[in-house]
C-alpha cells in the first residue's frame, strides 16, 4: 500500500461519522451550543489534518468548475470577516442604515466611533465559525470515494429511520415529552433530534430522495432491495404526516414523484408512466388528505391575518425594508434578529419574537447585501452549468448522483419558506450534495476538464 492509500485507510470514514454527528447533534441554530462547539471544534481537527496531507500530497491540477466552486466558498468566508473591518467615523456614518445609530450617538455625546460593517460584531464572528462544518464535511466529500458515500447515505438514511421514532415518541407523550432535546422546540408535534420541525420535515425529504436507488449498486436492483426501498419512502411519507410541516407536504409531491421515477429507472417509458400515473395520483389524494387532516392549523396560520406582524408575509415584507434600508452592504452576518425588532411596528410586538425571516435567501441579503446576491447567482450559475455538463456522460457516474441534485434542490426550495441551511445538520448534507456534484467519481476527474 502507498503511503496515500495508507493515509486514506486511516481517514476514510471520517465523511459518515462526522456526517452522523452533525446530524445528530447539530439540529438546532441558536440553541444547542455545546453541540455545535463540539462539532465546530471537531471540524478544526478535520480541516488541518486534511490540509497537513495536503502539503504533503504532489500538487493536483483543477478543473474550472472546481475552481469556480472555490471561489464561491472562498468569498463566502471572506463576506463576514470584512464586515468585521473597523471603519473611520466619516466612512461609517455615511453608510446606508446607519443614520438612527448616528443620531444616538450625538444624544448620548459619545462622540465619533470606529465601527465595522456588522451591526453586532460578536454575532458575527459567531456565524462566522458556523461555516467550519459544512467547510469540514465539503473537504471529506471532495477526497471521498464511491464506497464512503454511499456509508454517508446510509448514514443519513439510518438516521431519518431513527429520528421518525423519536419523532413519534414526542407526538405520542404530548409536549411535557421528555424526547425533545431542546428548550426551545416546537413541542406540539415530531421534531427528532432538531429543535424545529420544519427542519425534520427537510430531512425526510432528503432521505426520501436519497432511498430511491439506495444502495447505487447493479446487483440490489431485485425485488427485496425494492420493496425496502419501497417502505422506507413510506415510512418517511408517514413521518411527514406526522410532523405538519406545510412546506413539507407541498415538497413531497415532486419528491416522491423524484423517487418513483428513479425507481423505474431502467423501464421501457410506456411501462413506467403506466407504472407512474396511478401512483402520483394516489401521492397526490395522501397529500390533500395529509394537509386535510394534520395541517390545517397550519394552513391557518400562513393564509389568515396576514397582516399581523407575527405571520409570516409581514416578515419578509420586513425584510425587505432591511435589504431597501441597507443595500449594498447589509447589517452583517447573523444580525438579522436585532436589526428586524428596529424596524418593527410597535403595537403589534408580542413577547413572541422574530429570529429569523422564514425566507433564508432574503435574509442573508439582507445581511450580507450584495455579496449574497453575488454568492447566490454564482453557485445558481455553478449549479445549472453542471447539471447540463454531468447530463452529457450521465450513463457514466454514480447512482447516487441524481440525489445530490434533488438533495440541493429541496434545500434551496426549503429554504424559501424557512431556514433548514442555518442548523449544522442541513448544511452538512447540502454541502455533502456538492461535493459529490463537484466530484462526482474521483477516478475520472480527469475528464471534468472541459466542463
Amino acid at each position: 500500500m502507498t503511503a496515500q492509500g495508507h493515509r486514506r485507510a486511516r481517514f476514510g470514514f471520517a465523511l459518515p461519522v462526522y456526517l452522523g454527528f452533525c446530524l445528530i447533534l447539530g439540529g438546532a441554530s441558536a440553541a444547542g451550543v455545546l453541540a455545535n462547539l463540539f462539532l465546530q471544534l471537531t471540524a478544526i481537527v478535520i480541516l488541518a489534518v486534511l490540509a497537513w496531507q495536503r502539503v504533503s500530497a504532489p500538487s493536483v491540477r483543477h478543473t474550472p468548475q472546481e475552481r469556480w466552486l472555490a471561489a464561491i466558498v472562498l468569498l463566502a468566508l471572506l463576506l463576514p470577516l470584512i464586515q468585521l473591518i473597523p471603519l473611520p467615523p466619516s466612512w461609517w456614518q455615511e453608510l446606508p442604515g446607519r443614520a438612527a445609530i448616528v443620531a444616538g450617538d450625538h444624544l448620548l455625546g459619545m462622540g465619533d466611533v470606529w465601527r465595522p460593517i456588522s451591526l453586532q460584531p460578536s454575532r458575527t464572528l459567531w456565524s462566522w465559525l458556523w461555516v467550519l462544518a459544512p467547510l469540514a464535511t465539503l473537504a471529506l466529500t471532495l477526497r471521498a470515494d464511491h464506497d464512503e458515500r454511499r456509508i454517508a447515505v446510509a448514514v443519513l438514511i439510518l438516521v431519518a429511520v431513527v429520528s421518525s421514532g423519536v419523532g413519534l415518541i414526542q407526538v405520542l407523550q404530548g409536549t411535557a415529552s421528555q424526547g425533545y432535546f431542546y428548550a426551545t422546540t416546537n413541542s406540539n408535534t415530531s421534531v427528532g433530534f432538531f429543535a424545529n420541525s420544519n427542519h425534520l420535515a427537510t430531512l425526510f425529504l432528503l432521505a426520501i430522495a436519497f432511498s430511491a436507488g439506495f444502495p447505487y449498486s447493479p446487483r440490489t436492483g431485485g425485488a427485496a432491495w425494492s420493496a425496502v426501498r419501497a417502505a422506507l419512502i413510506v415510512l418517511f411519507l408517514i413521518n411527514l404526516g406526522v410532523n405538519r410541516s406545510l412546506a413539507g407536504y407541498l415538497l413531497a409531491v415532486p419528491v416522491t414523484a423524484f423517487a418513483l421515477a428513479r425507481s423505474t429507472h431502467g423501464r421501457r417509458w410506456r411501462a413506467r408512466v403506466r407504472w407512474l400515473a396511478p401512483a402520483a395520483a394516489a401521492l397526490l389524494l395522501a397529500c390533500v388528505i395529509g394537509v386535510a387532516i394534520w395541517g390545517g392549523d397550519t394552513l391557518r396560520t400562513i393564509t389568515t391575518n396576514t397582516t399581523d406582524a407575527g405571520r409570516r408575509l409581514t416578515f419578509l415584507d420586513n425584510t425587505w425594508q432591511l435589504i431597501r434600508d441597507s443595500f449594498p452592504l447589509g447589517y452583517g452576518l447573523g444580525t438579522f434578529r436585532w436589526s428586524y425588532a428596529g424596524i418593527e411596528n410597535m403595537a403589534s410586538v408580542t413577547l413572541v419574537y422574530v429570529n429569523h425571516a422564514h425566507n433564508d435567501w432574503a435574509e442573508l441579503v439582507a445581511e450580507l447585501g450584495l455579496g449574497a446576491v453575488v454568492l447566490l447567482l454564482g453557485f445558481g450559475g455553478w449549479y445549472g452549468l453542471r447539471a447540463v455538463a454531468l447530463w452529457r456522460r450521465r450513463h457514466q457516474l454514480p447512482g447516487y448522483l441524481p440525489s445530490a441534485f434533488a438533495g440541493v434542490a429541496i434545500i434551496a426550495l426549503h429554504s424559501v419558506v424557512d431556514y433548514p441551511a442555518r442548523t449544522a445538520a442541513i448544511a452538512t448534507v447540502a454541502v455533502m450534495c456538492v461535493g459529490m456534484i463537484a466530484r462526482p467519481n474521483i477516478a475520472t476527474d480527469a475528464s471534468d476538464a472541459d466542463d
